[in-house]
């Protein structure tokens, strides 16, 4: 997590607080958090914790970040679910799967990476036999893109590629996730298989109701695990 999405997590944390006063501002208001054991994740859930502080400081915050826990945030590798179908092991790491050739097949029909391969490399020879060009576009694309994450100003790599250039790498993003892990091809096997952890948001939420106090829960984890049982 960069610093820039320090202040962001930060910045939420305090609208949330300032547009829902009657809920934020009573004392001693219980906040269970729980979190991703990824850093990033972990990151997250503290400059978020840490600003809703500054807006209650009577707030009583319980974090919790555990392999033990990850089951109900991150449940599509191995190590976190013993039940895990060898399927869905298949989907998330084969070079093989239908979604990744669908993926390559998505992205060599609507990208051309000639235009900008051309304009970098002098060698064509060198360009031809040493360098993959769809992963170097991507990769490049992903680097362009990210800059704005950080604090540089004076740096902007937008004008290496035109804007429909930049569009079909979004889109090309967009159709790898939908095809991975949304409503696609593995929807029946990957919603069965994230349907836990929606089971857990429901006993959390039933609990919270059953306590007859209010309270509140967090969670920070992946988009991926969830985007089976999100609304399209």
């Amino acid at each position: 997590l960069t610093q820039k999405g320090i202040r962001q997590h930060e910045e939420i944390a305090t609208r949330m607080a300032k547009n829902f006063p009657e809920l934020f501002n009573q004392k001693g208001l219980k906040v269970d958090v729980l979190s991703s054991v990824f850093p990033r994740c972990l990151m997250s859930m503290s400059a978020f914790c840490d600003a809703l502080k500054t807006q209650n400081p009577t707030i009583e915050i319980t974090r919790d970040a555990s392999n033990a826990k990850m089951e109900q945030i991150h449940n599509i590798k191995p190590e976190w679910n013993p039940t895990l179908p060898d399927e869905v092991l298949e989907v998330v790491t084969s070079n093989n799967s239908i979604w990744r050739q669908r993926f390559i097949e998505y992205g060599n029909k609507h990208i051309d990476h000639s235009r900008v391969l051309n304009n970098l490399f002098n060698d064509k020879e060198y360009l031809r036999t040493a360098i993959d060009g769809n992963k170097f576009w991507r990769y490049l694309a992903e680097l362009v893109v990210n800059v704005q994450c950080l604090d540089i100003e004076d740096v902007c790599l937008y004008d290496i590629f035109t804007k429909d250039e930049l569009y079909e790498h979004w889109r090309t993003g967009n159709f790898a996730h939908y095809a991975k892990y949304g409503r696609y091809i593995y929807y029946p096997m990957m919603s069965q298989v994230t349907s836990k952890m929606l089971k857990a948001i429901i006993e959390q939420i039933d609990s919270d109701l059953a306590a007859g106090t209010p309270s509140i829960s967090l969670r920070f984890g992946h988009d991926t695990c969830i985007f089976a049982i999100s609304p399209m």
